[in-house]
């Protein structure tokens, strides 16, 4: 029986530990004792190189890491929130710290979920990223991420995808920005996604010397001047990271809108000509724009031109943005708008690349160029009720809206008609 259960564990590379409902977190812990019985689980599972854990009981933390050898070569961590003393999390997390203090040989780890504790053990987790210069994939947020974390980050060596929750607001960004300080500025990375205000990400992504190959932001605006800070966020792009491939910009709003806005003079316009700084990036293959704003949104067809005569590569593109509807109980936002079936097919067959589309309100007609069925479009979604774009935020897709998918056939056959629609 020892030598099955040797010979089984030996062989394994992944383990999953759940520790939250509805999995029997006591189940779990007497199946785990059981294995440590034949031999400490470190040296059963030999050859075990990635590790997942959930957990919303500090104990139940330090349970699994006493459990895991200091060999693993990826780490997950997902943290569901529940209350407990923040004495006890400090201890969990300082037993965390010093677990990644001697895992040298990690190149991924991952935190997910919010930390149920306002005060971290930071110089720990400090201590711990100086050490783990292997690592490749990174995500990590608040409240464990400050200024003096960042700055280890930027300086690792191998960091090639980081992904952060949100960005510190202290001196030591700024340091970084205007070449003050002693660290690097994440010259190995080619992907990053994080959680920040759009002023916040342009200036950080100023200071990248890295040229990224994937960009996603959730951004937000807490007044006026949109375009202005879309626009210098574009330049920041297309100065620091021109040969950018996939590129997902998600702009929301965080403060009070309603008419004394207005009133006060704030500027809430926004266009795409606030994008056209990213002239400069012709590789870019994916686009996806979606704005929450309470704004209205200038786009037409001359945007196409544009993007034919810049974005030669483009294989997917999506531009949705809130129109016509309340916004908090406040005032409707409206957008002049008026793209065709037509001319998507013309910048399909101009963008030999170009296989999907989504965009908001497309009026159906019958092309009367020959040139617009030379396409190769398999995918266009085109929303029609712009309420669902909310629940993006919360399931992180484009909700259950009107949505019309168009077959490759219906749209080179039968674009007139909507007689090989589907309907989502």
């Amino acid at each position: 029986m020892y030598q099955t259960i040797e010979l089984y564990a030996g062989c394994v590379r992944t383990l999953s530990i759940c520790m939250v409902e509805p999995v029997c977190r006591k189940g779990t812990m007497i199946a785990m004792d059981h294995l440590a019985s034949y031999k400490p689980i470190s040296m059963l599972f030999e050859r075990l190189k990635t590790v997942s854990l959930e957990v919303d009981d500090p104990k139940d933390l330090t349970y699994c890491l006493n459990l895991l050898p200091r060999s693993l070569k990826e780490l997950v961590i997902k943290f569901h929130y529940t209350w407990a003393p923040d004495d006890e999390w400090e201890v969990a997390l300082k037993n965390l710290y010093d677990f990644l203090e001697e895992s040298t040989t990690l190149t991924k780890l991952w935190f997910e979920g919010v930390l149920p504790i306002s005060g971290p053990n930071r110089p720990g987790l400090h201590r711990a990223l100086r050490r783990l210069t292997r690592v490749k994939t990174l995500c990590i947020g608040h409240p464990m991420l400050d200024g003096v974390g960042l700055g280890i980050i930027a300086s690792s060596p191998q960091l090639k995808y980081l992904q952060m929750t949100s960005i510190p607001l202290l001196q030591e960004v700024c340091d970084l920005i205007e070449e003050k300080s002693p660290f690097g500025r994440f010259a190995a990375l080619t992907g990053l996604t994080i959680s920040t205000s759009v002023k916040r990400a342009a200036r950080l992504l100023s200071a990248l010397t890295s040229d990224l190959r994937l960009l996603v932001l959730a951004g937000s605006t807490r007044g006026g001047g949109l375009d202005a800070e879309l626009d210098e966020l574009s330049y920041a792009i297309s100065l620091t990271s021109p040969n950018i491939r996939t590129l997902d910009l998600n702009l929301d709003w965080y403060g009070v809108v309603d008419e004394s806005s207005m009133d006060a003079g704030l500027d809430l316009r926004l266009s795409f000509n606030s994008l056209k700084r990213l002239k400069d990036c012709h590789g870019l293959q994916s686009f996806h724009f979606t704005s929450l704003l309470p704004a209205p949104f200038a786009f037409d067809a001359d945007d196409f031109k544009w993007m034919r005569e810049n974005w030669s590569m483009l294989r997917s593109l999506s531009c949705l943005w809130v129109q016509d509807q309340e916004f908090e109980g406040a005032f409707g936002v409206g957008s002049e708008y008026d793209i065709t079936l037509e001319e998507i097919c013309l910048l399909a067959s101009d963008l030999k690349h170009l296989v999907s589309v989504c965009l908001p309100f497309v009026t159906i007609c019958k092309p009367t160029s020959e040139k617009a069925m030379e396409h190769h479009l398999s995918s266009l979604l085109i929303y029609g009720d712009h309420s669902n774009l909310t629940s993006r935020k919360a399931s992180g897709g484009l909700g259950q809206g009107r949505r019309r998918t168009w077959e490759a056939t219906g749209l080179k056959e039968e674009v007139g008609t909507l007689q090989r629609a589907k309907y989502g």
